[in-house]
């Protein structure tokens, strides 16, 4: 596929165990991804899980492991995953400051604006600048509010120290 400099992995999820499946290791071995930039990807609500992750991507020279915080699959979010988490801005902050304080990786999101709403993300965006974080790939939920929120997209064009990257509008809403 041309024209495209950056692929994710599909997210790591560890499931309550410090094991890495056989699955997610042959997904992301150096060997079988000729792709100019991998990004492993992981799904956790827990820093333990994602310092573990951070260590065994980071054991294959991966620099970069994006945090997944915006699956909005039901089966996810009632587990207080993906953006099932976006309302929890105490935990995210926590888990942040936890791997700024124990790991060297460069850490990345991927969000939707909210979980019942779209303005959800306003108020993690204080707790977000406050880490070092590369950058935010934000889904707009459905394509109307793409368009309709342009308050958000403003904030995040005038505002927002972190750089935004509008992920293409895919996802449907689970409202």
């Amino acid at each position: 596929m041309g024209g495209v400099d950056t692929y994710y992995a599909p997210y790591i999820r560890l499931q309550g165990h410090l094991d890495i499946k056989k699955s997610y290791m042959r997904d992301l071995l150096p060997v079988n991804n000729s792709v100019r930039q991998l990004i492993p990807q992981v799904m956790t609500n827990s820093a333990e899980e994602f310092l573990f992750v951070a260590a065994f991507v980071q054991g294959l020279g991966y620099q970069e492991l994006n945090w997944n915080l915006g699956c909005p699959y039901p089966m996810v979010t009632r587990r207080g995953l993906g953006s099932g988490l976006l309302k929890h801005t105490g935990k995210i902050d926590d888990l942040l400051r936890r791997v700024s304080d124990e790991s060297e990786i460069t850490v990345s999101l991927k969000l939707r604006l909210g979980y019942d709403d779209s303005h959800e993300i306003l108020n993690l965006l204080p707790v977000l600048e406050k880490h070092k974080i590369k950058n935010l790939i934000i889904h707009p939920d459905w394509e109307s509010n793409f368009i309709k929120e342009k308050s958000i997209w403003i904030h995040f064009n005038n505002v927002l120290k972190i750089p935004v990257i509008l992920s293409p509008i895919m996802a449907t809403s689970t409202q």
